[in-house]
Order: C-alpha cells, then structure tokens, then sequence
C-alpha cells in the first residue's frame, strides 16, 4: 500500500486533533489555579486560626464563635459546643472545621435536651490548652500530684511529682509507706495531708 502525501497530513490533523483533546485548556488551567492558590489561602486561613484557638484557655463562648465563624449555624449551637468540648479534651483540632465535627449531633441527639446533652457529654467549663499535651484522658481532665512533692519515689523535674490515680493522697503504696516513715522520722512534722495538690499549667 502507497501512502501519500494526503494521507501523512490526515494522520498528522488526527494526531493533532488527539493532542488537543488530551490537552488541558488555557481555562481548565487557570481554574485549577484557582482551586489550588483558594486551598493555599484557606490553609493558611486555617492554620492561623486554630493557632489562635489553642492560644488561650478554651471556654462554650469561644468554641460556640469558632463553630458560627467556620460555618454560619446557630441551631443546637450550645448542644453542639458542649458536645465539641467534650471531644476537645481527647482530640486535638488541626482545623477550625474539626471543630464543628466533633459538635455534630445524631438526629437522635438533636432532640435530647441540654442537660442531657450535658449528662451524655460531661466536659469542663473551661479547658487549658497546656493540659491537652498531657498523656492520658485522666491527666487532662484532672491531673493531681503526689503529696510527698519532691520526695515522691517518682518524682521527676520534668513531669514533678508521680500522678494520683486514686483518692489517697500518694501515687502509689510506696509513697504512702515513705510519709509514714518521714512522719515518724520527723516525729511531731506530719507528712502531707492535705490531699493531692491541682497541677497547675
């Protein structure tokens, strides 16, 4: 079979015609721009305001203006902060809009009452960012230290004295076993009774 030369320009206008189709369009690119340079923007937007978030001591109010801010919904709004509060203590929020997730009410849940909400989704009034870099829910929610202070057996200048996990007033059996020992040492000097000490941030 011969080709010609009608034939080579036939292929070379399919060809190119192909290319054009698989080919993304001067307006195709620049919306994408668009999308792209948006998600920067809004990444950036973000960022900036869970950093101020996390800035200082989160309470209802502020959690409530977040939620309004990240998406204009005042309904349920206080069911939904007490619910995101509760949330806030265990998880850490890596954008504004997390926050608004962790207030999502079942359909079920939106018809509860607030104190039912409050029951089902016990959270505090008010929550110290510096206590969420803490290990456990416990420590979070309410960390309490060792009575014997610096002499507690696990005391450590970073972490200071060991945690209760109890209602005594020492960490652990051997805490309570030393301030017996230091009580009788000192002889009328008590070791602490007064309970374990607030960790204050």
């Amino acid at each position: 079979m011969q080709i010609t030369d009608v034939d080579r320009i036939a292929a070379k206008e399919l060809t190119q015609q192909e290319r054009n189709r698989i080919a993304m369009s001067d307006v195709a690119k620049a919306k994408l721009k668009a999308i792209n340079d948006h998600d920067r923007i809004d990444g950036k937007a973000n960022e900036e305001l869970i950093k101020q978030f996390y800035s200082r001591p989160i309470n209802f109010e502020r959690v409530m203006d977040s939620m309004i801010r990240a998406r204009n919904d005042s309904a349920d709004l206080r069911k939904r902060a007490l619910r995101a509060m509760h949330f806030l203590i265990r998880f850490k929020a890596t954008t504004i809009h997390d926050i608004v997730f962790f207030g999502e009410l079942s359909p079920d849940e939106s018809e509860l009452s607030l104190d039912a909400i409050t029951r089902k989704y016990p959270a505090p009034e008010v929550i110290d960012p510096g206590m969420l870099a803490l290990s456990t829910k416990a420590e979070r929610i309410a960390v309490r230290r060792c009575a014997l202070g610096t002499r507690c057996m696990r005391f450590d200048k970073k972490t200071k004295a060991g945690v209760c996990k109890t209602r005594s007033a020492y960490c652990s059996d051997g805490c309570k076993g030393r301030a017996k020992f230091i009580q009788a040492a000192l002889g009328r000097e008590k070791a602490p009774q007064n309970g374990c000490q607030q960790l204050v941030a």
